[in-house]
């Protein structure tokens, strides 16, 4: 099990600090990625979620690749799992935020331990989404269907003054990205097109989720010797990057 650390406030990101009666002290697993560097996007929604909302989801998520955008959840089931796993196929980072705590034995769900879209009128997403407009946060939220009750929760929520979104440019807008300039996924793409087919193997590796350099070897198939020169090749070039024991694809 990695190592957990504990934070104080004075380690806490500054929007946390803002906050009415903010926690004494938090842990954490892992690397936060950098608040003056990334853009953090929540997402909540339902447990129970449609066809509608597992494509909603994965698509807004999809559409924000080679953007500095870390996507935040509580890693519950429905939603919260799909955010996760569609970041991570994207190369996006993320953090999770359970409220079981971190320690294996109780972190609930079990299945998500590898690891807005739709609310009824009741839901838990709702109570998050309130809080978040009483701390003077952005709210977005995607519409839906006035037929279904997985849809009334955010649709009354547009009607309070959430920002409604439809496209990952509408999300990416509101989050005050220049859409007019170069998108940094094209740059990426430019990038990933001039590889060698043993650098397209340990890249479309990478892209699921970083992985320690013994992973990377065992799952490419490539010998010790070529894999490790293919490393140096992709890190040489600004493909990817080592930290914290892990590989991951850089971002440009």
């Amino acid at each position: 099990m990695p190592e957990i650390k504990k934070l104080t406030p004075k380690d806490f990101p500054v929007c946390l600090k803002e906050i009415p009666q903010p926690a004494t002290h938090l842990y954490l697993e892992g690397e936060l990625p950098s608040v003056a560097e990334n853009t953090f996007l929540a997402v909540v929604g339902s447990r129970k979620f449609s066809a509608y909302g597992r494509e909603v989801c994965e698509q807004l998520i999809s559409g924000l690749a080679g953007y500095p955008i870390v996507i935040v959840s509580g890693l519950a089931l429905g939603i919260d799992t799909i955010a996760h796993e569609s970041a991570l196929r994207t190369g996006l980072l993320t953090v999770a935020i359970p409220g079981s705590g971190l320690d294996r034995r109780v972190l609930y769900p079990s299945i998500n331990r590898r690891l807005i879209i739709e609310a009824t009128e009741k839901s838990g997403t709702l109570i998050t989404a309130r809080m978040a407009l009483d701390y003077n946060r952005d709210v977005l939220a995607v519409p839906g269907s006035i037929f279904n009750p997985g849809s009334f929760g955010t649709n009354r929520l547009i009607k309070q003054g959430a920002t409604p979104i439809t496209t990952s440019a509408d999300l990416l807008e509101a989050l005050h990205f220049d859409l007019d300039a170069t998108r940094p996924s094209d740059k990426q793409e430019a990038l990933f097109a001039d590889l060698s087919a043993p650098e397209k193997k340990i890249v479309e590796l990478l892209k699921v989720e970083p992985l320690p350099r013994d992973e990377v070897l065992r799952q490419s198939g490539l010998s010790i010797g070529e894999a490790g020169s293919v490393l140096m090749i992709l890190e040489i070039k600004g493909v990817i990057k080592e930290t914290g024991g892990e590989i991951r694809l850089m971002r440009n």
